[in-house]
């Protein structure tokens, strides 16, 4: 068996290992979704590796490719998206090779949305672990929201979170976003804010959202704020009064100011808020959720009335919506190799969202 970079030829053997060892039928196997998510922002080959014995191929890791800032310093970066091996080669230990050789290849390595016995093995290798992002939901429409819930709660207990949430005037999407203008603004309002972050240029933003191969994302501005999110509908067709429910899905705000990270108030950034509530509202959805890798954000959320999913009934909300199932929170854990050590840095002075590495691709062809 040897190890090798990924390339082209590889494709349809990749496809046909993946089908057989892994799942009979994924959005990856699009080789348009495949091509943007692991070329990455520059469009380079396509960041991976397989293990292959005699032409066949045993087992892959992928990674999507884009720079990150660690104290301002800009380094090569990969998000772990993938790593299959052939079941009959996993004791041989060529798995953790296959790892090896992606981690080589840049200068920080993670992962967002591990298995929790995968994780021990991040640990294991010296990865910086979190075991869940953030996440925030407010229910939109109490009766769609209540179905969506993992545990049992009171009509009443929504009704009466829905009936105290403060309102908006609605903000409705852009037609064209000038991505050179979110880029400076995330340049000036979130970089500052944070020791680990994405390096994200005009061409990130085009990348990542406008042209995105896998959902067609939402910019709101509104008082010099950026929003960018998208409408997720339910796809379970075992149970159709969930199937069909329309979720909406906050994935980055880039506020008009830098201090909001230190605890200020901005009016703007809540109003702004407020108003794209009231756009999903407006447009049918029963929810919306936000999640990121810090809580700097928390008191700006909670005041347009969305609350950290925890422990209690209310907040409950089921993970992952096509399809349908509940999972385990967001966890991530990372890995910056510089001159040999590892450089670990508080989980508030990251900056991750969903969209990062593959956790906000297409999970089914359908």
């Amino acid at each position: 068996m040897e190890i090798i970079e990924y390339s082209e030829q590889y494709f349809e053997k990749l496809i046909a290992f993946l089908r057989k060892n892994w799942s009979p039928n994924h959005s990856l196997y699009d080789k348009q979704l495949f091509d943007w998510q692991y070329k990455g922002v520059y469009e380079n080959n396509a960041l991976g590796y397989l293990l292959v014995e005699k032409g066949d191929v045993k087992g892959f890791v992928g990674g999507v490719p884009y720079p990150f800032l660690i104290d301002e310093k800009e380094v090569s970066g990969a998000g772990l998206a993938f790593w299959v091996i052939d079941p009959l080669t996993r004791s041989s230990g060529t798995g953790k090779l296959l790892r090896k050789a992606l981690e080589e290849k840049v200068e920080l390595i993670y992962n967002i949305g591990l298995n929790l016995v995968t994780a021990k093995s991040y640990i294991k290798a010296g990865y910086a672990y979190y075991d869940e992002f953030h996440r925030y939901v407010v229910p939109l429409n109490v009766e769609g929201y209540c179905r969506l819930l993992v545990n049992e709660c009171s009509f009443e207990k929504i009704n009466e979170w829905v009936d105290h949430l403060p309102k908006g005037k609605e903000i409705i999407p852009c037609e064209n976003i000038d991505v050179d203008k979110v880029a400076k603004l995330y340049e000036k309002n979130v970089k500052p804010a944070f020791r680990l972050l994405p390096y994200k240029d005009s061409r990130f933003w085009k990348w990542r959202y406008v042209d995105s191969k896998g959902f067609p994302y939402m910019f709101f501005e509104h008082a010099d704020n950026v929003i960018i999110a998208r409408v997720e509908s339910v796809h379970d067709k075992t149970d159709l009064q969930k199937h069909g429910l329309k979720c909406f899905r906050i994935i980055e705000i880039l506020p008009s100011t830098g201090n909001v990270w230190n605890g200020s108030s901005d009016a703007g950034l809540t109003e702004t808020i407020l108003g794209i509530l009231a756009w999903a509202k407006l447009n049918d959805c029963v929810l919306a959720d936000f999640q990121i890798s810090n809580s700097r954000l928390e008191h700006v959320i909670t005041s347009t009335g969305f609350r950290r999913q925890d422990n209690t009934e209310e907040t409950s909300v089921i993970r992952l919506f096509a399809p349908l199932r509940n999972v385990n929170p967001l966890n991530f854990a990372y890995r910056i190799n510089a001159g040999g050590d590892t450089v670990s840095i508080d989980r508030e002075d990251t900056y991750l969202v969903k969209s990062d590495s593959d956790m906000d691709r297409p999970n089914w062809l359908g």
